[in-house]
């Protein structure tokens, strides 16, 4: 999706349809092998092996990019993105308040699943996905941060809000070396 975004702005910028084409070529097959209709809700899913019929669905919540599915509606009309950018919130901010080994922060976990039969979120059975907030998941932030600088959604925002604890941390850490 990353690159489709880069193409979309290369044409943007250079004017050069070759660009655009390419871009509609990967979001097209991004919908057709990554996103998953649960209960109505299309889903980006982490790859294109999650369209197999399964109880659950694996979600890496920081390929989530609200403000790539904002122009991929605008290139691509077949397809509702909007209602993925709709359903990349509900799954941050509900990823977000699960309990992982007991407690929550308010940080998105590195990997999430969704069940296919309500659409419900679960820590990952035994697999070697990390469901802490890792390597994976700060990359949240920024996807959430450029949403909110080009588009000014509100739920950007929120989110942002939410995920206050490494800002605290840093805080309380920054505060104890200035003491010293």
């Amino acid at each position: 999706q990353d690159i489709a975004l880069a193409l979309i702005l290369a044409y943007a910028r250079w004017q050069n349809p070759a660009y655009l084409t390419e871009a509609r070529t990967i979001i097209n097959d991004i919908w057709k092998y990554e996103v998953v209709t649960i209960q109505g809700k299309p889903y980006l899913t982490a790859d294109n092996l999650e369209n197999v019929k399964k109880p659950a669905v694996i979600v890496n919540p920081s390929y989530l990019s609200p403000a790539s599915y904002r122009l991929f509606a605008l290139v691509d009309t077949a397809h509702p993105w909007n209602a993925v950018v709709a359903s990349s919130y509900d799954v941050i901010s509900r990823s977000m308040n699960l309990s992982i080994k007991g407690s929550s922060v308010n940080l998105p976990p590195d990997w999430i699943e969704i069940s296919t039969r309500d659409g419900s979120l679960v820590i990952p059975a035994a697999t070697n996905t990390d469901t802490n907030y890792g390597f994976d998941a700060i990359r949240v932030p920024f996807r959430l941060a450029l949403d909110a600088q080009w588009f000014q959604d509100a739920h950007d925002t929120s989110i942002l809000k939410q995920m206050s604890f490494l800002s605290q941390q840093w805080q309380r850490t920054w505060r104890r070396r200035e003491r010293r």
